[in-house]
C-alpha cells in the first residue's frame, strides 16, 4: 500500500485576552482508505492552545449516504490528534485558542491506495 495523494489546509486564530476563539479546516475527497492528523505550526503566548479532529465521514456503501462521525470536545483530552478509516469521504479539525495567544495549525490527510 503507497500513498495516493495528500492534502493539507492551515489555519490561524488569535485572541486578544478575551474569552478564546476557534476556527475550523474541512477537505472533501473521494471514498478511500485515509489517515487523517493535526499539528501546531506556530504558537505564541501563553494562554490556551487546542487542536484536532472534531468530525469526519466514511462512505461503506458505494452511492450511499455519508456516515458522520463526531468528537465532542473533552476538558481532559481536548478532540484526537489524528483518525483513520476506510472509505473517508471528509475530516474536520477545529483550532481553539484564549488567553492573548496567536497560533498557526495544520490539517493533513493521506490517501492510501
Amino acid at each position: 500500500m503507497s500513498i495516493d495523494a495528500y492534502y493539507y489546509n492551515w489555519m490561524w486564530a488569535w485572541d486578544s485576552g478575551g474569552d478564546g476563539t476557534s476556527t475550523s479546516a474541512k477537505i472533501r475527497f473521494d471514498p478511500q482508505y485515509a489517515y487523517a492528523e493535526t499539528s501546531l505550526s506556530f504558537a505564541d503566548g501563553g494562554g490556551y492552545t487546542g487542536i484536532g479532529i472534531t468530525h469526519y465521514e466514511t462512505r461503506p456503501v458505494p452511492n450511499g449516504p455519508n456516515q458522520p462521525t463526531d468528537f465532542p470536545w473533552d476538558p481532559n483530552f481536548t478532540f484526537p490528534p489524528a483518525v483513520d478509516a476506510d472509505q473517508m469521504t471528509l475530516v474536520m479539525a477545529e483550532l481553539d485558542v484564549g488567553g492573548s495567544t496567536s497560533v498557526t495549525g495544520l490539517l493533513t490527510v493521506f490517501l492510501w491506495g
